[in-house]
């Protein structure tokens, strides 16, 4: 074998059977993402004909005016913490032939994750894991419940994107240290900067890009392993450290960029360049990533059981990783470092105080988790499949026990997505009647709303009131006003009761699930 092929796969006698017959058969990575697909798209099929939630409708306005000629103003789209063109893009590009018709981004967001879970198959042959425990790992990730508010949500798509990107460029990393070609790093430069231009937690390729170097250093591939290492430090050290001037000079710039946007430079003090670590939060988080259902709609005792069964797993691979470390081969060992380290390097931006300072059990921040889910449920599954023993009977158990997980967790899915159903639902029902009862509002007219409470999706009209009128209407000339608002609205809007005989009263009755237009302007 050449050193080229062998150099990023494991050594011959370690190779399994299926990962050989598997590389042999035509079109197999067509198939399963596919397959992928198809198991995606059964998963959310419950939200495929969801209207727009939340930020939706904010987000939507924001791009629903700029012409094709003005597509930098995308950088612009958002608040001064973020600056993420390439989703904004992909929401531009559905608005403008779709509308308010959302089976088509539903399906882009449903695509998107079936595209990740291939990909994490993929970085992990590059890394040298094998076929069979990839598939395993990104099955479990395709399936999780935890994926609800980033893939269900049609804005959460932004976690989507980023994964997307990331795991492009890590991918290539890898393949160009263990076999060359300048090319390939040139593709994982341009995905890190894609990255960057996804969202904020990308940032963190700053560490995951040195660490695949070291990795590949610690742990080289098959035709680097006979040189001693400091021959091989004197071989690697030169290249390496203009391939990380590259990479944070090509960093110094994006984040120039970012604060001359719409940060420091462009007049907003308050974004902060570091944020401070929740400890807390990481606890909790823990516990939700064990069992990742909805507390809203899985009881207690459910969400302790399966907490109890991947706890047991997970307790099970740790302690393979410790005890058989030197016994498992090289690749393995290169494969959960980096997986270790994807892990710890996702949760930095989550804690730190420009995010958020961390979750507990009720998945309101879920979407922030995407990447880090997909680190943690393949640390499991590396540990018990590369680490424990290869004999059938293991093998064989250890499969049997992992996807008993994929039914499970679809269901767990499902009901979590009842929440996006039902906030769906209501702020669609909201949206669609506001047309009905009142078809063409007088110029500048002022419209009012009573009871739509921040819960159960009419959360929405807490920071897209305004927008939600205008693109119901398809006019900018009308003015909208919350009345009595939920006091945790505060922040968005003031009460306007008093001034609610000058339009047109709305309100919401839950009962019948119906807007009603209650009368229009008083003297």
């Amino acid at each position: 074998m050449e050193p080229s092929q062998q150099s990023i796969d494991q050594p011959r006698h370690t190779q399994s059977k299926f990962h050989n017959l598997i590389m042999r058969l035509p079109w197999t990575g067509l198939f399963i993402f596919v397959g992928f697909f198809v198991l995606s798209l059964a998963s959310y099929w419950s939200i495929m004909n969801n209207g727009p939630v939340a930020d939706d409708w904010g987000l939507m306005y924001k791009v629903a005016y700029i012409p094709n000629s003005e597509l930098w103003r995308l950088f612009l789209a958002q608040s001064p913490l973020f600056v993420r063109p390439i989703p904004f893009f992909s929401v531009w590009l559905f608005y403008h032939p779709f509308g308010l018709n959302f089976i088509p981004a539903h399906f882009l967001n449903v695509g998107l994750h079936a595209a990740n879970a291939f990909l994490l198959i993929w970085l992990f042959g590059k890394l040298g894991v094998r076929y069979r425990t990839g598939l395993v790992a990104s099955l479990l990730f395709l399936v999780t419940p935890m994926g609800a508010q980033a893939v269900s949500w049609i804005t959460g798509r932004f976690d989507e994107w980023v994964l997307f990107f990331m795991l492009i460029a890590l991918g290539f990393y890898a393949s160009y240290l263990g076999r060359g070609g300048l090319w390939r790093y040139a593709v994982a430069m341009l995905a890190t900067i894609a990255a960057w231009l996804s969202k904020e937690p990308s940032m963190t390729m700053i560490g995951l890009i040195p660490a695949l170097e070291i990795i590949f250093f610690l742990i080289p591939p098959a035709a680097s392993q006979i040189k001693p290492w400091r021959e091989r430090l004197r071989d690697v050290l030169g290249p390496a450290t203009i391939r990380m001037v590259i990479l944070y000079v090509l960093f110094a710039a994006y984040i120039a960029m970012r604060y001359a946007i719409m940060g420091r430079l462009g007049g907003a003090s308050y974004v902060p360049l570091i944020g401070k670590p929740s400890l807390v939060a990481m606890w909790q988080s823990i516990k939700t990533f064990l069992a990742p259902l909805d507390d809203l709609e899985s009881s207690r005792e459910t969400t302790r059981l399966l907490a109890g069964y991947v706890g047991a797993l997970y307790t099970l691979s740790l302690g393979l990783v410790i005890l058989r470390w030197k016994r498992a081969p090289l690749t393995a060992r290169r494969g959960w470092l980096f997986t270790a380290a994807l892990f710890i390097f996702s949760l930095v931006p989550i804690y730190a105080y420009i995010f958020m300072a961390g979750f507990a059990g009720g998945l309101g921040y879920s979407r922030m988790f995407y990447i880090s889910y997909a680190a943690f449920i393949s640390l499991m599954v590396i540990g018990l499949l590369e680490f424990g023993w290869r004999s059938y009977l293991w093998q064989t158990g250890v499969l049997a026990a992992l996807l008993v997980l994929v039914p499970i967790f679809m269901t767990g899915l499902y009901r979590n997505n009842r929440v996006w159903e039902n906030q769906a639902t209501v702020s669609y029902t909201i949206a669609s009647q506001m047309r009905v009862e009142l078809p063409d509002p007088p110029s500048g007219a002022r419209l009012y709303f009573r009871n739509v409470p921040r819960l159960e999706g009419g959360h929405i009209f807490a920071s897209a009131l305004p927008e939600t009128v205008h693109l119901i209407y398809g006019r900018r000339d009308l003015k909208a006003f919350y009345v009595d608002p939920d006091p945790a609205l505060g922040r968005f809007f003031r009460n306007s009761a008093a001034s609610e005989n000058k339009g047109y009263l709305f309100a919401f009755d839950w009962s019948r699930m119906q807007l009603l237009l209650l009368r229009g302007p008083q003297e």
